[in-house]
């Protein structure tokens, strides 16, 4: 068994919109139809030139990932919740903006 303290496991704090870009556009091009509209939709939301806040919760059996954007800036966050072999990708703006 292994015993993981908040340090051990370190994330990239922000990730500029354009590298998300690329990485959601890979994701795309390494998926099935459905899976890579999620991906393709969730690269057309992300602001290339914004810097996004990462954000990861994670245990054995799921995992949480979130590009969340600068605040105020009106721009959807873009979450992954993954799960064995699922992933849902989750769009969400915070004030009135719709949610894919």
């Amino acid at each position: 068994m292994m015993n993981f303290e908040p340090y051990d496991v370190a994330t990239s704090p922000c990730v500029l919109g354009s590298d998300l870009i690329d990485y959601m556009t890979t994701l795309a091009e390494l998926c099935g139809e459905f899976d890579a509209f999620q991906w393709t939709r969730s690269a057309q939301v992300i602001d290339p030139t914004q810097l996004y806040t990462t954000s990861l919760e994670a245990t054995p059996d799921r995992s949480v990932i979130r590009w969340i954007p600068p605040a105020g800036s009106g721009l959807a966050a873009v979450i992954f919740l993954s799960q064995a072999a699922e992933t849902t990708v989750v769009i969400r703006y915070a004030h009135g903006g719709s949610n894919a």
